[in-house]
């Protein structure tokens, strides 16, 4: 991948421990590759515990991305 390149996004669903359909996005640009997901009023969002779990998700389009 380009690293000067425009980032790969793609709107997509998630699933961070037991909470399942979450919505988001993901951009994929080497170290700059970033996940924003929709976590308003998440129980347990803001517990650092949180963020040690696994994150599952699929892109809307379902293509893959390495």
């Amino acid at each position: 991948m380009n690293l000067n390149s425009e980032p790969i996004i793609k709107t997509s669903r998630f699933c961070v421990g037991s909470h399942q359909d979450l919505h988001g996005k993901f951009s994929v640009q080497g170290q700059s590759s970033a996940l924003d997901i929709a976590t308003n009023d998440l129980p347990g969002f803001r517990n650092p515990e949180f963020f040690m779990q696994d994150i599952i998700g699929i892109s809307n389009d379902q293509e893959k991305y390495l």
